[in-house]
């Protein structure tokens, strides 16, 4: 029994390139500079994932089918190869579908790519892809080569058949797509797997006259004429070209990575309509957590996006050639330029089939099989854990200890009383004896030292916070409200005693100032005309309307909320954010990369907690911070239950906040800030104020537009669910741990622990069918 279902993958090619002297063929993770020659490559086929399957003991463990195809790899390289297709498969997991698309055009630099897909390996794999096409396609029309003399050849005889003269301009811009011409895949819902039988890419094109028009600036006298001769040099490029691209994107080296991300795509898209019931497809599938599958560097695709715009700008060919009219017989210089681009839609189909023998016809014999299987795991699962013990780490990390202590015993209240670094010393050694037990060891503290009736601390810690406050004030909020137009709106997310909305709103009364809290006790310090207290009994949603805010601040919240909440009230913050609104955001954090140069910090204290950081790491970092809150906040206030800590480098946020539709405008790390006219400090907690734009543009949460916008790129958005359940439903059921799932929730995404590989002994078997059921080459 075969089932057609529709695969609306749809991968479009802007046609736009680069042309030069020096010929270059393509190569993987390689953007050829402008104004080099791209030839067509030789035939190859790359390592590529071919099946999966399932385990219903365990919902995060993987068998994968590798065919090794033309690589030599083996060992390291064969498991480095793995692991990024796999983190395709990942990609394509948790990437909404209507995401699944990338757009290079010169007239939309805000539409590269949706934000979460841009900080993904795939998404940057992709834009590269795309700025291979659009040299390659161009390069084989350029004049002097072999397919481009046949495609000017038929221009001219067909224009002067046509027009009666060769003398007209012939533009070469064209749409070309890329669109699945067959996708084949072999299920076996009893033990959950699934095998790619065939996969195809179709190449086709059309014309875009608003393209035309925009980039050539065509007026009405002309268009009509411009209309005609773009529908012919088109349809000589579906003759000439369009077979040559063919066999390029299918068979040839240089889109072999496309052919890889294919692959795991329709694997990915398999996994997440069939098995319904497991953890992963609940907590990841379509959530856009791109931890663990994201690029190092999210600046990748600017990158990229400004080679494009260089070859652009440069065009593909640009020169003189006299030519032999066919109509005068005289010799007449042309003038010969290559650039623009195009845009795609969706199309055609993928069929699933249950059918045993259509699989023994497709399969091929091959030695090249492998068996990779995988185990993923919680990407930074321990900074989203509820549950984590400051003490612990205290304990357990001795360099961490000692870089508290010495940190701690240089703060401004510390320093103010007698004898204060001893009184740290003790207190880490009184927290250490019991640190199994954060209660009992908080209330031993409260024992030993009162700290609540101690006249000199009172005295420092009221000194301290006036200190603190007036500093914190001075640094970032003024040049931020002398940002605001009059009549702007300024929410204050979890606002609490209303401190920053008091200080906002006095300094600006020509704007509205709204503050909110889940807790109601300080709403009557809001009793300014132009501030209003809003309370949030759901944390997880604003009572705002949307697109009603031109600044937000979240000023030290983000780091108490759990990864669930934390990423709700970003959507929050998206949704009621109007169009390129600002975004503040302080936060207690670490980078593992900015230097500490600001004449505000105490330098050589600064640097010591980089270094340590540095050398072991962001979990060192996480520690760190999570043991200051507990300390000052907890067991400095008598609270003495175990909070939520979510901390994040400065790097990691700029991440977090990408894929929430945020985009960074500046990020200013402030170490250990030294109190004015002493090397004592003012915090013990490193922080850093990061200033960020929000971006609403179609891309962003919707699907690239209709056929008469100006768009291109790749595009593998499908309209409907590729796959339709098969037989009745799911095929392997997976037992749901509740206690389980609730952990997984909170992580913002997946790592690939581990990965074994080993010869692939029997498909029949690996697929669930019996012994008889033998196929070729096993």
């Amino acid at each position: 029994m075969k089932k057609m279902l529709t695969l609306p993958i749809l991968l479009c090619f802007l046609v736009t390139g680069v042309m030069g002297p020096n010929p270059l063929c393509a190569q993987e993770f390689r953007l050829p500079a402008p104004g080099v020659m791209v030839h067509l490559s030789t035939e190859f086929n790359p390592p590529i994932l071919k099946g999966i399957k399932i385990h219903s003991e365990n919902p995060f463990k993987f068998d994968f089918i590798l065919d090794k195809g033309d690589s030599q790899l083996s060992n390291a390289g064969l498991k480095d190869e793995s692991r990024k297709l796999i983190k395709y498969f990942l990609a394509s997991l948790t990437i909404p579908e209507k995401d699944l698309w990338v757009n290079l055009s010169p007239y939309e630099k805000n539409r590269i790519i949706p934000n979460s897909f841009g900080l993904t390996e795939m998404g940057r794999d992709l834009l590269v892809e795309d700025y291979m096409l659009k040299q390659i396609t161009a390069s084989l029309i350029y004049p002097k080569g072999e397919i481009g003399k046949k495609f000017w050849k038929r221009i001219y005889k067909d224009a002067e058949k046509k027009f009666g003269t060769t003398n007209v301009s012939v533009n070469t811009f064209n749409k070309v797509w890329i669109v699945p011409e067959k996708a084949v895949v072999y299920e076996n819902n009893k033990v959950g797997a699934a095998y790619v039988v065939e996969s195809r890419l179709k190449v086709m094109l059309e014309q875009d006259y608003l393209s035309l028009q925009k980039h050539e600036g065509i007026s009405n006298e002309t268009k009509t004429q411009a209309k005609e001769t773009s529908q012919l040099g088109s349809q000589i490029v579906r003759e000439i070209v369009i077979p040559e691209l063919t066999k390029e994107v299918n068979e040839n080296k240089n889109f072999a990575q496309l052919r890889q991300v294919y692959n795991s795509l329709i694997l990915a898209t398999w996994y997440k309509n069939k098995i319904k019931d497991s953890i992963l497809e609940q907590v990841y599938a379509d959530k856009n957590k791109v931890v663990g599958v994201n690029v190092d560097d999210p600046k990748e695709m600017q990158r990229i996006y400004q080679r494009y715009l260089q070859a652009f700008k440069k065009g593909v060919y640009n020169f003189i050639k006299e030519d032999t009219g066919p109509d005068t017989k005289k010799t007449a210089p042309r003038k010969y330029f290559s650039g623009g681009f195009g845009f795609g839609r969706i199309d055609k189909a993928m069929s699933i089939t249950t059918n045993y023998n259509q699989l023994v016809d497709t399969v091929k014999p091959n030695n090249r099989a492998m068996i990779v299987s995988a185990t993923i795991d919680m990407a930074m699962s321990e900074a989203a854990d509820v549950s984590f013990n400051p003490l612990e780490a205290l304990v357990k990390e001795p360099q961490l200890r000692a870089l508290f202590e010495r940190i701690y015993t240089q703060h401004y209240v510390v320093r103010s009383v007698p004898k204060g670094k001893e009184i740290v010393r003790n207190v880490l050694n009184t927290l250490t004896r019991n640190w199994q037990n954060q209660k009992i060891a908080a209330q031993q503290v409260y024992d030993h030292y009162d700290f609540k009736n101690s006249v000199e601390w009172k005295a420092a810690e009221v000194n301290f916070v006036s200190l603190i406050r007036d500093l914190s004030f001075q640094i970032s909020y003024p040049e931020i409200l002398a940002q605001l137009h009059s009549g702007a709106v300024v929410f204050d997310l979890g606002t609490g005693q209303g401190v920053v909305a008091q200080f906002v709103a006095s300094h600006r009364p020509d704007i509205t100032v709204k503050g909110a809290d889940i807790d109601p006790q300080y709403q009557d310090k809001f009793n300014m005309p132009n501030l209003q207290f809003l309370l949030m009994p759901n944390p997880n949603k604003i009572p705002l309307a949307d697109n009603s805010v031109d600044l937000v601040i979240v000023n030290f919240v983000l780091h108490h909320l759990e990864s669930s909440i934390l990423h709700n009230l970003l959507k929050e913050i998206h949704r009621i954010s109007r169009p390129g609104a600002k975004v503040f955001i302080r936060e207690p954090t670490f980078s593992m990369e900015k230097d500490i140069n600001n004449p505000r910090t105490n330098i050589e204290v600064s640097k010591d907690f980089q270094n340590a950081v540095r050398q072991y790491g962001a979990e060192l970092g996480r520690a760190y911070l999570a043991f200051s809150e507990w300390y000052s906040v907890v067991l400095g206030r008598r609270y003495n239950w175990p909070m939520p800590y979510n901390f994040h480098s400065m790097e990691e946020w700029e991440t977090i906040m990408a894929s929430h539709g945020m985009k960074q405008i500046s990020a200013d790390f402030y170490a250990f800030q030294k109190a004015p006219d002493s090397n004592s400090l003012i915090s013990t907690q490193p922080r850093g104020d990061m200033l960020f734009t929000v971006e609403k543009t179609n891309g962003l949460q919707k699907s690239p537009p209709s056929d008469n916008a100006q768009t291109g790129g790749i595009d593998l958005t499908p309209a409907n669910k590729i796959l339709q359940t098969q037989n009745g439903g799911v095929g392997i059921k997976f037992h749901v741990d509740q206690a389980q799932l609730a952990q997984w929730q909170k992580v913002p995404g997946v790592i690939i622990e581990s990965i074994t590989i080993q010869p692939l002994v029997s498909l029949s078997a690996f697929l669930g069918l019996a012994d008889s059921h033998s196929l070729p080459g096993k």
